[in-house]
């Protein structure tokens, strides 16, 4: 939008593909300075404080559109308090704040602690494109639409509700990242904005369930589509489009929220007043960035929305009262706190002292005690508040390494790792983390190294592997940049613990050493495509989900051995248990799964050259012709009349074993075992 009051021209500064965020601020700084600091006015967004290089002589506009920050605040993930702190900097020391709902701003100020002064006026809607269409009745094949990222801060949880509870209606994801998206989910790749447009207008209702929205474009970009839109009622954009077209369901309220998107399905007609609404919203969003711009008015803050209710700010007390946003695939609705008020009173009312969010109440790692609360003992909290304290100074510093740091593993010219650290023979065990989880690997290995009494977790046992969670090579190729001897190296992992891998470094460890245990652990933020769901099975011994990871179902019913958490303080206690249970027995006795009516020569037999024993109901079995191996493998169960299997293959596969001891079907558990290299006496 140009504005030739001022005779600014409006240029679009953008990261570069694969370009990181502090080369961006170089590359920032280095074409302003290039600038007459009177001819140019720099906005930003406050997330990872871009302009932090600039120079104060230059007008800087912070426009609030809501930061990753606060993103990880809802969803209870750890802070990164040096990100907050820079952040709220780069606020203070703008010329001039906005934000496009009072909803931004209070959510901001909550995140920053401290106030900020701001023009509230709305993002504008981009009708130039909509002339042709905006009156006109558009063919609307698509119930009910769902765009954007697929993430959980989006609300997916409510999306798979909706179509699960929709199924005769044509319900559609429209994303740039179908990839990540379900295949039995109706989807469309959005590759150009004449397709997003064009999708708008095919579509009668719009849903944003997203958890939290400082506006929501989308919402925009729906109207002047001719769609209506259902959302929350906190969402921004309630305080300036109160109109028909734009329904809202109370939080967290799937039913009301259900019945309100059917009932726009339904009534689905455009209602003619839009086109004025729409027009309102960008005079306001014109005036207010002229208002912004002029030098007289730097410094004096007005609202200028044309509607003015504070329903987003709601989204404060809403989040403290019910204990955050607690949502399951199934659309089930479950407060957190009720649920920790019944597993464990005394943490309840402890964190509940003090009046904030659950997620600031405990510092990474930290177990400081607030006033009023019953007596602990004294030592270990001291010890634990100076040793986080340690941790979280170095958290803070982007130059830290882990102490038993190995290397890194990614899209690079050649992969070269360190000796795992060992001062004494037993299990080695190696935490693997993404970039973007080094803040959680140093606080998980602090509490491993814990557990005094468990060797794998010493300090001299426990080290770190950064990997690119995006890599853009197959499993082959990484594996071709392992040279021999790296891989001689990482065969000196016993158990290797994966915080959210991805397919292709989970596949190429498994490849350099296959007695390598492997451990997959989901945080909370985590999702995993329907593609890869597979291949991630096939390459994991166990996995550890944190609560909402949106395909731990999937994973349950097919995965060799499976664990649900609801709390990061379980996660070290869990992955010792896993361990225990899946590493090499000293005793490796037969443990019956179907009947156990064996001779006791047979229950005697030597485990480590047979790891099970079948008997088959019929003495003439004549297996029929298979069109696979699964196939080979159901004919087969079919007639197993006993099993027994040995305890490190019960331990390994316990998900599925449990399957077969409640009567379910062995076919999955063979083709896992027989995969692995197992083998079975058969009678």
């Amino acid at each position: 939008m140009n504005f030739p009051d001022l005779d600014y021209i409006p240029e679009v500064f953008s990261i570069n593909e694969g370009e990181g965020v502090r080369e961006f601020r170089v590359r920032l700084k280095e074409y302003v300075e290039k600038c007459d600091p009177s001819l140019i006015y720099i906005e930003s967004p406050e997330t990872l404080y871009a302009t932090e290089l600039i120079s104060e002589r230059y007008k800087i506009h912070i426009r609030l559109h809501g930061s990753r920050e606060f993103g990880k605040l809802i969803q209870k993930l750890p802070l990164d308090k040096s990100n907050c702190k820079k952040e709220f900097h780069e606020i203070r020391r703008a010329s001039v704040v906005s934000a496009p709902s009072l909803a931004a701003l209070r959510s901001s100020e909550f995140l920053y602690e401290g106030n900020i002064s701001a023009v509230i006026y709305p993002n504008p809607a981009d009708v130039s494109h909509a002339k042709n269409h905006i009156n006109r009745e558009n063919k609307r094949d698509i119930d009910i639409l769902f765009i954007g990222r697929w993430q959980n801060l989006k609300g997916i949880f409510y999306v798979n509700s909706i179509f699960n509870k929709f199924k005769n209606l044509n319900c559609v994801i429209a994303s740039h990242s179908i990839d990540s998206i379900r295949k039995n989910l109706s989807s469309i790749a959005i590759n150009s904005d004449a397709e997003k447009q064009s999708i708008y207008r095919r579509s009668k209702v719009v849903i944003i369930p997203s958890l939290f929205e400082t506006a929501s474009q989308v919402a925009l970009e729906a109207l002047v589509g001719g769609a209506k839109v259902v959302t929350w009622s906190h969402i921004g954009i309630r305080e300036y489009v109160d109109h028909e077209i734009v329904s809202y369901a109370p939080p967290w309220d799937f039913e009301e929220f259900s019945r309100v998107t059917y009932d726009a399905v339904v009534n689905c007609g455009r209602p003619s007043n839009i086109d004025a609404l729409l027009l309102k919203i960008n005079k306001c969003f014109s005036d207010s960035v002229v208002y912004l711009m002029s030098e007289n008015n730097i410094g004096k803050f007005y609202n200028s929305m044309p509607i003015v209710k504070e329903y987003g700010y709601d989204f404060i007390s809403l989040y403290d009262d019910n204990g955050g946003c607690c949502m399951s695939d199934r659309g089930i609705i479950r407060s957190r706190k009720i649920k920790k008020l019944i597993n464990n009173p005394y943490l309840f009312f402890r964190d509940a002292y003090k009046k904030k969010f659950p997620s600031l109440q405990m510092e990474k790692g930290s177990l400081v005690k607030p006033e009023g609360s019953p007596a602990s003992t004294p030592a270990p909290v001291i010890n634990k508040i100076k040793k986080d304290s340690e941790i979280e100074n170095a958290i803070a510093s982007s130059e830290f390494i882990h102490p038993n740091f190995l290397g890194y593993i990614g899209n690079y010219q050649k992969i070269s790792l360190k000796d795992p650290c060992t001062k004494s023979k037993g299990w080695v065990t190696c935490i693997f983390y993404p970039a973007e989880h080094k803040d959680y690997s140093v606080v998980l290995g602090n509490r491993l190294s814990e557990f005094n009494d468990f060797s794998p977790f010493k300090s001299d046992r426990l080290n770190f592997i950064q990997y690119d969670n995006d890599v853009k090579i197959s499993s082959f190729d990484l594996i071709n940049k392992i040279d021999l001897k790296t891989k001689e190296k990482i065969g000196n992992i016993d158990f290797a613990i994966f915080i959210n891998p991805d397919p292709v470094t989970l596949e190429a460890i498994r490849l350099c050493n296959e007695n390598t245990r492997i451990i997959s652990l989901y945080l909370r933020n985590s999702s995993i495509d329907n593609e890869n769901a597979e291949l991630i099975c096939e390459n994991t011994d166990a996995f550890l989900f944190f609560e909402s990871c949106i395909y731990a179902d999937f994973l349950y019913q097919n995965s060799r051995r499976s664990n649900s958490i609801d709390s990061y303080e379980k996660i070290p206690v869990f992955l010792r248990k896993i361990i225990q249970e899946i590493g090499p027995k000293k005793i490796d006795c037969l443990l019956p799964l179907i009947n156990s009516d064996f001779d006791l020569d047979i229950i005697n037999n030597d485990v480590r050259k047979y790891q099970g024993i079948v008997k088959l109901k019929d003495e003439d079995f004549h297996q029929g012709f298979s069109n696979n191996f699964s196939d080979y493998l159901h004919e087969f169960s079919s007639k197993v009349e006993s099993l027994l299997v040995s305890e490190s293959v019960y331990m390994r596969y316990r998900t599925l074993c449990e399957k077969i001891e409640r009567g379910g079907s062995s076919a999955e558990f063979f083709e896992y075992a027989l995969k692995d290299g197992f083998i079975f006496y058969v009678h």
